[in-house]
C-alpha cells in the first residue's frame, strides 16, 4: 500500500502483515488498500451516555462552526491553540476547541469556546470543518460526516492519515512548527471556501455510510475459523 503511493516506509517495530486476513478501517475513497482488505469504518453506533454538558446556546446559527480536537495520548504546543483562538474575527466563525488537560490563557475572544471535553459526533453534525491531530477515530468520525479536515500530526499513524486526506482531496495537512496563526488561518479560510474539499468529504463520508467496518471484520473473522 505504501509503495504503490509513492512512499517509502522504514518501520521501527515488527509490523507484519498477516498471510490470514489483513483488514484496513476504511474504504477505497480514501485509501487504496492493496493487499488488505476495505472494510469501512468501524464507527460508535451513538453517543456514550457519559456526556458532559456543553454550552450548545454560544453557538451561532449564522455563523460556520470550526471544531478542533486533538485526542488524549499527544498534546500540540501552545503556538497551534493560539492560532485556532485567533485565526478569526468575532464575526467570521465560532471555534470550538476540546483541550483536555491543557488550559488556555484566558479571557478568550466571546467566539471561542474551550472545553475540557466535547461532544464530537455532535458537533461534527454542525461543524464546516475539523481541525485535528489525525487520528484514526477523529478522522473517520468526521469523514462519516462529510466533515473536511485540517490535519496537524502529531505522531504514531497520523502522518499516514494527513497523507491519506490531502491526496484524497478531504482536507489539508500543516506539520506541528508550521501551524501557525497565518498559515492556520489560511488554511481554514480555504476549507471554508472551497467547496472541493467538502465535496470529497462528502464522497468518503458516503462510502462510510454504506459500510459497517466492525461487522465486516466480525464476519471475516467467523469465516476464517
Amino acid at each position: 500500500m505504501f509503495a504503490a503511493a509513492g512512499v517509502t516506509a522504514r518501520f521501527v517495530h515488527g509490523e507484519a502483515i498477516s498471510p490470514w486476513l489483513s483488514t484496513v478501517f476504511a474504504t477505497e475513497a480514501l485509501a487504496p488498500c492493496g493487499h488488505a482488505l476495505g472494510i469501512g469504518p468501524a464507527l460508535p453506533p451513538g453517543r456514550r451516555g457519559d456526556e458532559q454538558e456543553f454550552p450548545w446556546h454560544r453557538l451561532r446559527a449564522d455563523r460556520p462552526l470550526v471544531y478542533a480536537s486533538f485526542g488524549s495520548q499527544l498534546a500540540p504546543s501552545m503556538d497551534v491553540y493560539a492560532a485556532l483562538v485567533h485565526a478569526f474575527g468575532p464575526d467570521e466563525a465560532d471555534v470550538v476547541i476540546a483541550t483536555g488537560d491543557t488550559e488556555l490563557a484566558e479571557p478568550l475572544p466571546p467566539h471561542v469556546i474551550a472545553v475540557r471535553w466535547a461532544p464530537q459526533l455532535a458537533l461534527l453534525e454542525r461543524a464546516r470543518v475539523m481541525v485535528t491531530h489525525g487520528g484514526a477515530n477523529s478522522v473517520a468520525e468526521a469523514l462519516r460526516h462529510g466533515v473536511p479536515l485540517l490535519v496537524v500530526p502529531l505522531g504514531h499513524d497520523q502522518l499516514l492519515q494527513a497523507f491519506l486526506v490531502e491526496r484524497a482531496g478531504a482536507g489539508l495537512t500543516l506539520a506541528p512548527d508550521a501551524a501557525t496563526r497565518d498559515p492556520v488561518a489560511a488554511a481554514l479560510r480555504t476549507l471554508l471556501a472551497d467547496g472541493s474539499h467538502r465535496r470529497r468529504a462528502a464522497e468518503i463520508g458516503r462510502s462510510y455510510a454504506a459500510s459497517d467496518g466492525a461487522r465486516r471484520a466480525a464476519e471475516l473473522l467467523v469465516a476464517r475459523t
